[in-house]
């Protein structure tokens, strides 16, 4: 009976970190093709990714590492939604041009005001090295060229805290190598 009962606590502790995440349904999809599966795949092509989790916990579906090529190059923070995620690769000072960026994913809470929880993904670690998790989110305003809501590949992206250490004054994160907004 203890056994029984630790083993339906493990599965629930499971099971809850993948609805937490968003990712139950991917895994029920997944589960389902492996069950239903007639043959086993030589080499199969990746699942694409649900994006929805993403708007689900900030540091979801957020790495560092290559940069995507987009066309963006300027983005007026005021111009977007409330719930809107800007996602922005910066180059750390003293970072390597060629090597992998941070990602700073900045879910915006008051676009009017740049108010966001920003999340850090550092860059994917070289070969040997132990992993970085994300960092927890936190409440920031958004401080792009200057002082200014408008965040520009190039220049450098600074984050000035809210709430009770705001006398740290604004953490400048980096140059801003590429960036993507998602709806």
């Amino acid at each position: 009976m203890h056994n029984l009962l630790g083993t339906c606590a493990a599965l629930g502790l499971i099971v809850g970190g993948f609805m937490l995440t968003g990712d139950l349904g991917w895994l029920a999809t997944r589960g389902l093709r492996v069950i239903e599966a007639t043959d086993v795949p030589d080499d199969e092509a990746p699942v694409p990714m649900d994006t929805s989790a993403e708007k689900a916990a900030p540091a979801a579906r957020t790495g560092g590492g290559r940069p995507p090529r987009t066309d963006l190059v300027a983005v007026d923070i005021a111009s977007l939604e409330a719930g809107n995620r800007l996602r922005v690769w910066v180059r750390r000072p003293g970072q390597p041009a060629t090597g992998d960026c941070a990602c700073v994913a900045l879910d915006l809470i008051d676009p009017a005001a740049s108010e966001a929880l920003a999340s850090v993904a550092p860059p994917l670690p070289a070969a040997g090295e132990p992993a970085v998790a994300p960092s927890p989110p936190r409440r920031v305003f958004i401080r792009g060229s200057g002082s200014s809501g408008v965040v520009t590949v190039g220049d450098g992206l600074a984050l000035e805290p809210h709430g009770i250490a705001t006398d740290a004054g604004p953490e400048n994160l980096g140059a801003v190598v590429a960036m993507d907004v998602v709806r």
